[in-house]
């Protein structure tokens, strides 16, 4: 599988064009989620393109594949029958579109290739209209939005984390950067920091302090997860992690000397707080 979402009773599966299994847009119920019933797939644009994303709104889902044209499909999971397409939207290039989120009337598309973030108005929701768009410098892997701003993870070579201002839809702007270890390839954010996954051997998850709190403005909280360390006193647990010091670089030290205090555990405790 390449992408998945839940909405409500429904679990929605996507699939690559390789598949051995089939191809397309599976479709779950989760009355009992503990054992989810397979209610049918279905291929939703011609040559079967991967499926890299999905995102809910409503009934509506919005489906980002590597059709070159249709890199963003609307299914209809109502009527007239399951898993209708009721549109698409042929995005500037052939470059797959690698993810989508939405927010609001708003959805974010994320592309591979030279790497783009396109912004679309859902004005009508079965026809997304591209507002606006800014490149990455390297393939956009994942979106995800919060307030103003959109966070993306890409696989550009000195910003695997990029911030866009998203409040004029029609013209995103750099908001910062970062350069990790290796590409970014998920991110999340909630609170005062985001989340990344990374391919990386000693850099597997990194959090970074957005937009949303002084630390962002120094890049503090950039932080490497090393291995669990066990104490035989007590059973692994949450406390039982601890990240090590931001990587080395003159912006990363003087995040380091404005809040050395701020370790990963002390981020997380924020964060649910």
């Amino acid at each position: 599988g390449t992408s998945i979402a839940a909405d409500g009773p429904l679990l929605f599966f996507g699939r690559a064009r390789s598949s051995s299994t089939s191809p397309g847009l599976t479709t779950f119920s989760l009355a009992n989620p503990a054992s989810p019933v397979l209610l049918g797939s279905r291929n939703i644009w011609p040559n079967t393109p991967d499926i890299l994303g999905i995102a809910t709104r409503g009934r509506l889902l919005y489906v980002a594949t590597s059709a070159p044209d249709a890199e963003l499909v609307i299914v209809d999971t109502g009527v007239p029958e399951p898993l209708f397409v009721v549109g698409h939207v042929d995005l500037p290039g052939t470059s797959a579109a690698t993810s989508v989120t939405v927010s609001g009337n708003t959805a974010y598309v994320t592309r591979g290739g030279v790497g783009a973030l396109d912004v679309l108005t859902l004005a009508e929701p079965q026809s997304p209209v591209l507002a606006g768009s800014i490149g990455t410098n390297g393939p956009a892997n994942d979106v995800t939005v919060l307030g103003s701003y959109a966070y993306v993870a890409t696989g550009a070579g000195a910003a695997e984390f990029l911030r866009i201002d998203i409040s004029n839809p029609s013209v995103p702007a750099y908001a910062g950067s970062v350069d990790l270890a290796s590409d970014a390839w998920g991110v999340a954010a909630q609170g005062p920091f985001a989340y990344l996954a990374t391919q990386g051997n000693t850099q597997e998850f990194v959090a970074i302090g957005n937009g949303q709190s002084e630390a962002w403005r120094h890049l503090a909280a950039v932080a490497e997860l090393p291995p669990v360390r066990e104490n035989p006193q007590r059973p692994l647990g949450r406390r039982d992690v601890e990240f090590a010091a931001p990587r080395g670089g003159s912006a990363h030290r003087s995040a380091v000397a404005r809040g050395p205090e701020l370790t990963a555990r002390r981020q997380v405790e924020r964060v649910k707080q």
